[in-house]
């Protein structure tokens, strides 16, 4: 039987390798945990077990102490972990992590035939990451990198294309950057995300959060950027109360999750517009809300945001805002017309949304 390892950093890279292993029952996996939130980890055991099935195959790697000496120490740990899981594969959501770049390394010296896969990471996989190509991380920070951890370490030019990666896994292959073109490309089992496996987990995992009972009567979902960018579009507070009214107006049932910085609070005062608004729970992670939403219609920021549920939820409707004045980049830009996400400003949605 093929044993995989998974190796979760983020909630994201979490959701996309439950769903991989989703896609593959018959394969036995062992999950390591590194650089993830302690006490989300933690809340997070019951869901967990449900996906794995033992405590044996999860390895959580402590790394509140962020040092040198521990990040050598959690690679051994990782190293230990993965021989005694007898694995065969790795799937990695992030290749420029130390933890595993050595497990890589000295595991396939031991095991000649051992795969290393990247998962979809969002966004730096169809256009890059492009802060790897500046000097201060190509140069600098390889040499210093090299010089505390060993020979072995290497600066890929973006996420996912350092020489330990055999293959990458992702939702829209053809739409790869530039330097992910060269490497083994291959369709992330999309299927995961519908099986009884992915659902009870995605289910488990909201349940942590005192979500409303109607959650699957919402039609429209909108995303509020941090507060920080308010000031950086001209009315902001305004253009979204306008936009909550015009859904509203037309019988729609709105759900709001605010970035989680808003600690709870609903800072635009959007509940009091309508009964038929409701404020989610700030804390809980977008990306476990879209499951639980697939049949709704998006509305978000022009960010990360829209190729993270397009991802994450590849059924769902996709609407993008763009704001006055607002500078968009021209590669995410094409991005997110390649991928169907329409983009039209506070006008446009209400437009639309009154002709449906």
């Amino acid at each position: 039987m093929t044993k995989d390892l998974y190796i979760i950093s983020s909630v994201f890279h979490l959701l996309i390798a439950a769903a991989v292993a989703a896609s593959r029952p018959n394969n036995k996996a062992c999950w390591a945990f590194t650089r993830f939130n302690k006490k989300r980890f933690q809340d997070l055991q019951p869901c967990l077990l449900n996906l794995v099935g033992s405590e044996d195959q999860i390895l959580y790697l402590d790394d509140s102490i962020t040092s040198v000496k521990q990040r050598k120490k959690n690679a051994g740990i990782l190293l230990n972990f993965a021989k005694a899981c007898h694995i065969s594969q790795i799937f990695v959501g992030n290749d420029r992590h130390v933890e595993f770049q050595f497990l890589a390394h000295f595991l396939k010296k031991e095991i000649p035939s051992l795969r290393s896969i990247y998962l979809d990471e969002g966004l730096y996989s169809y256009i890059g990451r492009k802060s790897s190509s500046a000097f201060a991380e190509r140069i600098v920070d390889q040499a210093l990198k090299r010089l505390v951890y060993g020979a072995w370490w290497q600066t890929p030019k973006t996420i996912g294309a350092s020489d330990y990666i055999d293959e990458v896994w992702l939702a829209y292959p053809e739409q790869a950057c530039s330097i992910l073109q060269s490497k083994v490309r291959t369709q992330l089992p999309l299927e995961g995300f519908e099986s009884a496996l992915f659902q009870d987990f995605i289910t488990c995992w909201g349940g942590l959060f005192d979500l409303p009972i109607n959650l699957h009567k919402v039609d429209f979902i909108l995303t509020i950027t941090d507060e920080k960018n308010f000031a950086k579009f001209p009315s902001y507070e305004l253009s979204i109360k306008d936009l909550i009214r015009a859904l509203v107006s037309q019988g729609h049932k709105v759900a709001v999750k605010y970035h989680p910085n808003a600690n709870q609070q609903d800072l635009l005062g959007l509940a009091v517009i309508s009964d038929q608004v409701t404020i989610l729970p700030s804390e809980l992670p977008f990306e476990v809300l879209l499951p639980l939403l697939s049949s709704a219609t998006l509305i978000a920021e022009f960010s990360s945001t829209l190729i993270t549920s397009r991802l994450l939820s590849p059924k769902m409707t996709v609407w993008s805002i763009v704001h006055a004045d607002q500078q968009v980049s021209l590669e995410l830009s094409r991005l997110c017309e390649a991928l169907g996400i329409k983009s039209m400003s506070i006008d446009e949605l209400k437009h639309k949304i009154k002709a449906e």
